[in-house]
């Protein structure tokens, strides 16, 4: 399909107004009414960017009309894709102004519903950017992964961890190289079915996201592929190529220093070193993976010397959080496992 090109003014507009969207959207998560100066800010903020939002959805409406006469298949490819960008745009404007109405009142017993119209904007937002990348816009399209947002869940995290120590667990003492295969393979295969079948059927779209996987899954998943996906695929590819220690290192430290970064960026994360990343996410990052590799290793590896440990655990620490920190096109339960795995397997 041939990438759209719209007037440089309209595309740079749409570009920055996702970013800031973007921004307000992340920053009103935890609702603060009784905070002094908060209310007031907000509605102005949710003010300006439906009046923004609503302004680029008629805009946007507009260039359709011209992209007709330039493009023979716009009726066939692209008309769709331009509605429902245009729906995402109208669907965010009236978030907004509920939101705004809702924080008008501001009493404690309306956090709820601000919690409500804060998951609807996530998701019409992640719906928004997936919209404008398939539509090829230039100022979005490398935006991609590291703009989708990514609210906090607690329930999320503390999955995603035990999930890891139970894995490590059960590879140490129990499976098998052959038989975690055997284990993961299969489970790979189901979700890679999942992953397919859910983009024939809306309603089996939205029962996995919102019923079966609800409770740990980000906005944009019921868009794009789910990070489980990505985590199996890794999993496969470390089991095969990398002897236990590394693999074992590789689980941990994606277990426990990828939620632990998330948790502290996103509380103290003030200062911004690449995109969304924050130095103190960064950091906490690579403390926390120095400390797992190097306990892990240390513990249950004793053939290895204290000065293997450490050169293994240092260097994992630096190249998973690189991983982490660049990993904007990539899912990062992808990338710092297979990243981290093969670190440990060039030292060790």
């Amino acid at each position: 399909m041939k990438a759209v090109t719209l007037d440089n003014r309209l595309d740079a507009q749409l570009g920055e107004m996702m970013e800031e969207l973007r921004t307000f959207v992340d920053s009103i998560q935890k609702p603060q009414v009784a905070e002094e100066g908060w209310t007031e800010a907000v509605m102005e903020g949710c003010e300006h960017l439906r009046e923004g939002v609503e302004d680029l959805r008629q805009r946007l409406e507009v260039a359709s009309e011209e992209w007709k006469e330039a493009f023979d298949d716009f009726s066939e490819k692209m008309r769709p894709r331009q509605e429902q960008a245009r729906q995402s745009l109208e669907a965010i404007a009236t978030s907004l102004s509920a939101y705004r109405q809702e924080v008008s009142e501001s009493t404690e017993a309306n956090v709820q519903a601000l919690k409500e119209h804060y998951t609807n904007l996530c998701g019409e937002y992640s719906r928004l950017l997936v919209r404008l990348n398939e539509m090829k816009i230039r100022s979005v399209q490398g935006m991609a992964r590291s703009s989708f947002l990514k609210p906090t869940n607690y329930t999320r995290n503390i999955f995603h961890a035990t999930n890891g120590i139970v894995a490590v667990l059960l590879y140490h003492f129990v499976l098998t190289k052959s038989l975690a295969l055997w284990i993961i393979g299969p489970m790979l295969g189901v979700f890679a079915f999942l992953e397919i079948s859910r983009r024939f059927s809306t309603r089996w779209n939205d029962f996995l996201v919102d019923t079966l996987f609800g409770a740990i899954a980000r906005p944009h998943e019921r868009f794009k592929p789910n990070s489980a996906t990505f985590y199996l695929t890794a999993l496969v590819i470390i089991c095969a190529l990398f002897p236990k220690a590394a693999v074992e290192v590789a689980i941990l430290v994606l277990a426990l220093a990828d939620p632990m970064a998330s948790l502290v960026g996103k509380r103290f994360g003030r200062l911004k070193i690449y995109r969304d990343k924050s130095l103190v996410g960064t950091l906490t990052f690579f403390g926390v993976a120095f400390l797992a590799s190097s306990l892990l290793l240390g513990l249950a590896f004793p053939v290895y010397g204290i000065g293997t440990v450490l050169l293994t655990s240092l260097l994992v620490a630096l190249a998973g959080a690189l991983a982490e920190l660049f990993s904007t096109q990539i899912d990062d339960n992808f990338a710092v496992p297979v990243t981290t795995a093969f670190v440990a397997w060039l030292v060790l």
